[in-house]
């Protein structure tokens, strides 16, 4: 079988017409045409019509990768912002309830430490004496 090699990028045969497709980040794929129904030979214009094809399938896969890949890199940002909005809200009730607690055992501390305090503060701590019946 011999190969017909055309100056715009296309290959044909008595068979056969077939084509890159070409995009600006690379080769696709090669677009084919199997042989006429009728059996004529494909000639430099069908080679043509071929390669403008193949160039446009290349660009629509193209197209379609660069739109797949900006979807994923949006969900991405939307999930880092997500979690950064988590993390945040997170440490702020974290703070918030830390500093609650700091503040109770200061004023614990302080009422315990107190001269005078102590013995009152026992008393309201120990259990009340169940009253009798009169």
């Amino acid at each position: 079988m011999h190969l017909l090699a055309a100056p715009s990028g296309h290959w044909a045969t008595p068979a056969a017409c077939s084509c890159l497709c070409a995009a600006p980040s690379g080769v696709t794929g090669v677009l084919t045409v199997e042989t006429r129904r009728d059996g004529r030979p494909y000639n430099d214009a069908d080679g043509r019509l071929l390669a403008s094809l193949a160039n446009l399938v290349a660009l629509f896969l193209e197209r379609q990768r660069l739109q797949s890949t900006a979807t994923q890199a949006e969900a991405s940002r939307e999930a880092d912002r997500l979690k950064s909005s988590l993390l945040s809200s997170v440490s702020h009730e974290l703070k918030t309830a830390a500093a609650a607690l700091t503040a109770t055992v200061s004023n614990l501390l302080e009422s315990v430490t107190s001269p005078g305090t102590s013995a009152a503060y026992a008393t309201s701590c120990a259990p009340s004496s169940p009253t009798s019946p009169a």
